[in-house]
């Protein structure tokens, strides 16, 4: 499944960062790794973002770099 396809307030676990190596290096600056437990929020007016949970921050995840992790 894909992280952009999670479900408001449900929990997700990440399994694997498909993104380019910039931006997978990012996330990884962000705490979203292999096995990190992620909530999606909330979803912005446009419906391009959305707000994620990660280790006691709230991020925002475009949905385009959000189809690119998938998640069990």
């Amino acid at each position: 499944m894909k992280l952009s396809e999670l479900e408001i307030n449900k929990t997700g676990i990440v399994k694997r960062n498909n993104n380019s190596k910039e931006i997978a290096k990012r996330f990884q600056d962000l705490g979203i790794t292999s096995n990190t437990r992620i909530i999606p929020i909330l979803n912005s007016p446009s419906g391009k973002i959305r707000a994620y949970y990660v280790k006691g921050t709230l991020l925002a995840i475009r949905n385009q770099e959000a189809e690119n992790i998938e998640i069990s």
